[in-house]
């Protein structure tokens, strides 16, 4: 089963699509796609709605 993992690195979030498998007795995760970071989902997100984004920082 995949899942979204969340990483903070230096104060920002990234996004990776991660899945567990087992082989043999040990499970192992593995990365099947880096999604982005939070300002870039949240970016493209709002673009896909036509709408112009506003910039916290």
């Amino acid at each position: 089963m995949a899942f979204i993992r969340t990483k903070t690195i230096k104060g920002r979030k990234y996004f990776y699509l991660v899945e567990n498998k087992r082989i043999g007795k040990k499970v192992v995760q593995k990365v099947l796609r880096y999604l982005g970071s939070a300002e870039g989902l949240a970016d493209l997100a709002l673009k896909s709605r036509g709408k112009k984004i506003k910039n916290d920082r």
